[in-house]
């Protein structure tokens, strides 16, 4: 079959080099491009693996931001410690705390998200157990159930 070029020169004809793209040489129609269903079958594969994704994305930011929480909560029941490693000893009953808010930087706060206790306990003369707990935010704006939890004992006249 060969085709004739409108306004080419009289008698002049070019051949189909590709009788398959575009049109059916026996019925005209044109056959190019996928079918609807091939379209929604693509589409169903493409949101069942993008919604996987987005699962395991969730997961991981999920875990990434508890996580970070519960680092900010060592840090601050572990500055809690050093501060009282360079109080006088007879003072550190002045640590004493339960349930204070702060910040993520452990200073006193209201508004703060952490809570943190301090439990100064003598049972032994002229030693001290410090015991900082932390509790920090969980995902759902409440306090977890789980809390940081840090210990060390001081002596007097020790570092003296």
């Amino acid at each position: 079959m060969a085709l004739v070029l409108a306004g080419a020169l009289p008698g002049v004809e070019i051949a189909n080099v590709c009788p398959r793209a575009g049109r059916s040489q026996a019925t005209g129609t044109s056959r190019a491009g996928f079918t609807l269903v091939e379209l929604m079958i693509a589409t169903s594969i493409f949101l069942v693996v993008a919604l996987a994704f987005t699962g395991a994305y969730l997961s991981a930011l999920r875990t990434h931001l508890m996580s970070s929480d519960y680092y900010k909560a060592t840090c601050i029941a572990r500055n809690r410690l050093e501060r009282a490693k360079a109080l006088a000893f007879d003072s550190l009953p002045l640590m004493a705390e339960e349930e204070t808010p702060v910040d993520a930087d452990g200073n006193p706060d209201p508004a703060g998200v952490f809570r943190r206790t301090t439990v100064v306990s003598n049972s032994v003369v002229n030693c001290a157990r410090i015991t900082v707990q932390v509790r920090f935010p969980k995902g759902n704006g409440g306090l977890s159930d789980k809390t940081v939890d840090v210990h060390t004992m001081i002596a007097d006249g020790v570092l003296e």
